[in-house]
């Protein structure tokens, strides 16, 4: 009988929906204990038909619901399929609101709108802005965001732009925003009608938002119904900073250092992860601490035959920590060689589990 210790989650990804790279025998052979839908970019009509598929099928295997939370994007209302921006170039990021008027009035300038939930002044100290896991920055000439609801920055690299394309603003006002984004909201209402076993919230900044996400859900769960798992994924500097109150008001927690590094930056995020790995581990919590994005990277590409060492001292520094899972993303859901991962992942830590 297999020693099953530390948790795999799994998110169903682009190769899942659209290559069925892997399925739930394939899932459970391989210990993988949880799913994760993103909501991010979810279709009701395909999270209902898999939720079915595990429910009816793999039992054993828990359903989690990871919402979007305070995620930034390149606006769907931006008027280019796609548009290079150079080195040196002006560019003007507005609010979605300011946007349309701006283009149609000066359509000499490059303006990128913002979606987001909340006021455009929240971005009022920024000096950064980054794309691309925080390896693009555009430096932040001017900023207007309280008045105007525009910040003119310069782009320090070439970067092709898209709409839904991610944005990181390290150092804003986070904390002022609300927990739950009204896509947030019907997301939850519909998870909560679906029976989730987690729901996570993505953009923690502060225990408040924990008290917001549990309160929605009690008031709309039915009779008898089971409350779900609530976990905080912690991927912003005042997140980082909240993080021992944050962690009492959950049931677990999310490392989602695919976000933290662009918002902490790559060094400090590397010595942010050990460092709430330590407190977690000095509360002696019975609760999880879940490791996710960036597990296996050196698998993302069809050339490499076996996971990094990097990569692997990652995992085995992360447990003696006081880790108690990892959680797969883009590795799965864009990466080349998503069984082989999964199967890596379940392999070493079943040679981690075994070892005396």
């Amino acid at each position: 009988m297999k020693n099953i210790k530390y948790k795999r989650i799994v998110s169903l990804g682009l190769n899942y929906f659209r290559f069925n790279s892997f399925d739930g025998a394939f899932l459970q052979k391989n210990s993988i204990d949880t799913v994760r839908l993103n909501f991010s970019h979810m279709e009701y009509e395909i999270a209902e038909k898999t939720i079915n598929y595990f429910k009816k099928n793999y039992k054993n295997i828990k359903i989690l619901q990871d919402l979007q939370g305070q995620k930034w994007r390149v606006s769907k209302d931006f008027r280019k399929n796609e548009l290079l921006i150079r080195k040196g170039d002006d560019v003007y990021f507005c609010s979605n609101e300011k946007y349309l008027s701006l283009y149609k009035n000066n359509i000499s300038k490059i303006f990128i709108p913002i979606q987001m939930d909340g006021s455009f002044s929240t971005l009022r100290n920024c000096e950064t802005i980054s794309m691309k896991d925080g390896s693009m920055e555009f430096k932040v000439l001017e900023n207007k965001s309280e008045k105007d609801e525009y910040i003119l920055a310069q782009a320090n690299d070439s970067i092709m732009i898209r709409p839904e394309k991610s944005i990181n603003i390290p150092n804003v006002a986070r904390s002022e925003l609300s927990a739950l984004t009204k896509k947030d909201k019907k997301d939850l209402e519909w998870g909560i009608k679906n029976n989730l076993d987690i729901i996570v919230l993505s953009f923690v900044n502060k225990k408040e938002d924990m008290l917001s996400l549990k309160k929605f859900i009690e008031e709309r769960l039915e009779k008898n119904q089971k409350m779900p798992a609530i976990w905080a994924k912690i991927e912003t500097s005042d997140g980082y900073k909240n993080f021992e109150a944050i962690l009492k008001e959950s049931d677990g927690v999310v490392l989602g250092r695919g976000d933290l590094i662009p918002e902490l930056g790559r060094f400090e995020s590397s010595t942010a992860q050990y460092d709430m790995l330590n407190k977690f581990k000095i509360t002696n919590s019975k609760k999880e601490f879940i490791i996710a994005t960036h597990i296996f990277d050196s698998l993302m590409s069809k050339f490499n035959l076996y996971p990094s060492i990097t990569n692997l001292n990652d995992i085995y520094q992360s447990i003696v920590n006081g880790a108690t899972g990892f959680m797969l993303t883009n590795e799965v859901g864009y990466g080349k060689q998503p069984q082989k991962t999964i199967k890596y992942l379940n392999d070493y830590l079943e040679f981690l589990e075994n070892r005396k």
